[in-house]
């Protein structure tokens, strides 16, 4: 039996539902990115979405690697994901009901983006638990 056959089972199953998790935000977030740009045609709000996705996560990325250090990184994981999933689950919600303004589109991209912002690091610090540190650059290359 190969040693290494628990440690590629569980970075295989990890990664495999990390890559289902950033496919699905990619395309909630093209969907929001579309939906803005076929109501507004307008660069302004292109520029308000853009911001607001990407100023929340690296603000909140400069904390999120100590956080990622100091506690359980795979419940950092899950709760960012979890967090990212209920704004998702709200906006969607609240579309249903016939709420589509323009600027829920943006809180929930700055939702998105914080849950992101914790995710990224503490996925990148679980690595070295996941995999024998001889195999850490087949696994992982930053």
């Amino acid at each position: 039996m190969d040693v290494h056959s628990g440690w590629k089972t569980q970075i295989t199953i990890f990664l495999i539902s990390q890559n289902l998790s950033l496919f699905g935000s990619s395309v909630v977030g093209f969907a929001i990115l579309w939906h803005i740009t076929l109501e507004t045609s307008s660069g302004v709000w292109m520029m308000l979405w853009t911001i607001c996705t990407l100023l929340p996560q690296v603000l909140i990325s400069l904390f999120a690697g100590v956080w990622a250090d100091r506690y359980n990184r795979k419940l950092l994981i899950m709760l960012a994901d979890g967090f990212t999933a209920l704004a998702t689950l709200v906006l969607a919600i609240s579309f249903l009901l016939g709420f589509r303004k323009l600027e829920l589109l943006l809180i929930a991209s700055v939702a998105r983006a914080i849950g992101a912002g914790v995710q990224n690091p503490a996925v990148l610090a679980i690595y070295p638990q996941l995999v024998p540190e001889e195999q850490l650059a087949r696994v992982h290359d930053p």
